[in-house]
């Protein structure tokens, strides 16, 4: 019976490891292959940078005035969720100051359309409304930028190159990402409690690990789509043509449709049609969570959001703008995150039913199974999850040249372990997605009604800048 059940273990672990050998393979050619691209010319765009609201005032205060100094030319829209947030202060005197510091204060209405987007949406129509009747709408660009992150100097220079803005049929650039701690010697100082020299190593190699997934699978994944078609999307540091947000919002000028999800914005331009590229040449830099329980939500998150775009491929499939190659990779990717689900359980479950086997009734897994299955099903094993650990040495390779030759072992073999995390992260998300709970659904906390307004009555916006303009929505 445990002969039985070990040889089928081993198949299976064997054809899944073989898959998972050939993607690796698709991904890392392109990826060793990548070259920087050529700047733009930023000066022929209109910049304008969209700051959702956040509840920690500093990373709020931090960003906008990183953007406001790295990017003297663009402007920067920031929203005040109806109070639910306390941003409003602190935008208010920065625009004081700056008339390019620009603060919508969003209204919500009783019965109308509520959820994480409308506040995008109230930026959009602000900016519309903001915005000369004669300029050219294809050269006004909109870039998300989440409080507490911060944009490459060089930015604006590289996503208006030729590779990617500098080609009219491309209307939407993501940008990569990175982790602005990763070589913090304490990352744990912020929570003002000792820590031992274990705990802080621990510490660092968590925030090391994130930008090695960033850095690494992420980004091959990404570059190994042919350009031109799909990327991986993300709503943060995600470059918009306002044509394309007018081709989506329609008569009701909401181009963000879905609640909570800001970055299926792209996947609705490309299933319409629009050119939607990745630019591995800059990023956004954000903090790195340096525990695993904030990493474990995070990771959930956006496993989640990532589950959730399958929903897209009816669409998709209906869609003849698209030529079947686009097609293809876009769905591609769609699912990918449930592929890669289905492929850990068939990785793991019989490993977990083999080690089961084994403690349960040790004598006769030792005696009944032949030593060459034991050796073949552990070599298997073995080499599956070595596999993985490439990304450490190719991560040095590309990314931190500088690193030494055992850094990159170790980093490579952490990250077989941090796998295992983003393994129970995504289906822990699989289940919040099958029960039906949708925590990136957020009802404003407070409903606020406008003089002259009702009930069930369109949302208010009301538009502060620098230059003490005060513009409601009509």
């Amino acid at each position: 019976m445990l002969n039985t059940v070990f040889q089928h273990s081993a198949t299976a672990s064997y054809l899944v490891g073989l898959a998972f050998s050939v993607y690796l393979l698709a991904v890392i050619v392109p990826y060793l292959r990548q070259r920087r691209g050529e700047k733009g010319e930023p000066e022929r765009y209109h910049w304008h940078f969209f700051v959702p609201c956040d509840q920690d005032e500093g990373k709020v205060r931090f960003t906008i005035t990183a953007l406001r100094r790295d990017f003297p030319e663009a402007h920067v829209w920031v929203l005040d969720d109806a109070g639910v947030t306390p941003t409003a202060t602190v935008v208010h005197q920065l625009a004081l100051l700056d008339p390019r510091v620009h603060l919508i204060l969003h209204t919500p209405s009783l019965h109308g359309p509520r959820g994480g987007n409308e506040p995008f949406n109230s930026l959009y129509q602000a900016l519309d409304r903001w915005l000369p009747s004669d300029v050219d709408r294809h050269l006004v660009v909109v870039a998300v930028v989440h409080p507490g992150v911060r944009l490459r100097e060089d930015c604006l220079a590289m996503v208006s190159g030729r590779r990617y803005l500098g080609d009219p049929r491309v209307t939407v650039v993501q940008i990569g990402e990175r982790i602005v701690n990763r070589g913090d010697r304490n990352p744990l100082a912020a929570r003002r409690a000792t820590t031992g020299r274990l705990h802080q190593a621990w510490a660092r190699l968590l925030v090391r690990l994130q930008d090695v997934q960033s850095q690494g699978p992420t980004l091959a994944a990404r570059l190994a789509v042919p350009r031109g078609g799909a990327v991986g999307f993300n709503g943060n540091g995600q470059f918009v043509r306002v044509s394309g947000l007018d081709a989506l919002g329609g008569g009701a000028r909401r181009p963000w449709r879905i609640p909570g999800h800001d970055y299926d914005l792209a996947v609705h331009l490309l299933i319409r049609g629009h050119r939607t590229v990745y630019a591995h040449d800059t990023w956004g830099e954000r903090a790195g969570p340096p525990t695993l329980g904030p990493l474990l939500a995070r990771q959930i998150r956006h496993a989640r959001n990532s589950l959730r775009r399958a929903r897209y491929l009816p669409s998709l499939w209906r869609n003849p703008a698209l030529r079947p190659p686009e097609t293809a990779s876009t769905a591609l990717i769609l699912v990918r995150p449930w592929l890669g689900a289905v492929a850990s359980l068939v990785y793991g479950l019989p490993v977990l039913a083999l080690l089961a086997a084994v403690a349960l009734r040790p004598r006769e897994a030792i005696g009944e199974v032949p030593a060459a299955i034991w050796f073949f099903w552990s070599a298997i094993v073995l080499l599956g999850l070595l596999q993985f650990a490439v990304w450490g040495p190719l991560y040095v390779l590309k990314v931190e040249p500088g690193s030494h030759p055992l850094q990159a072992a170790g980093w490579g073999l952490a990250y077989v372990g941090y796998l295992f995390l983003s393994c129970l992260a995504t289906w822990l998300a699989i289940a919040l997605v099958l029960s039906g709970v949708d925590r990136g659904y957020r009802r404003p906390a407070q409903i606020h009604r406008t003089a002259g307004g009702h009930d069930g009555g369109p949302d208010r916006a009301t538009l502060h800048s620098g230059e003490g303009a005060t513009v409601s929505r009509r």
